[in-house]
């Protein structure tokens, strides 16, 4: 099961990108994707900083994303 939410800035309201990953793992990676515009984030002591005003962050609009896998299904012999 896949996590995605938006990460937005307390202060301005800014969305500067997105960030993905897998709370589930032991060793959790998290894909982070930019907003277009948005050339890198601020980092001040290992926090994730809004691209716009360097205002605080947090994560909105948590969704969870299930993969749908493709069942190949044989085709129909009979008649």
């Amino acid at each position: 099961m896949i996590m995605r939410a938006d990460v937005k800035c307390y202060y301005c309201g800014f969305v500067s990108g997105q960030v993905e990953g897998d709370p589930e793992c032991a060793h959790p990676r998290l894909s982070l994707r930019l907003r277009a515009g948005a050339s890198h984030f601020t980092r001040a002591s290992r926090q994730i900083r809004c691209v716009r005003c360097g205002g605080p962050v947090f994560l909105d609009e948590i969704e969870t994303i299930r993969h749908v896998h493709d069942v190949n299904q044989p085709a129909f012999a009979g008649r």
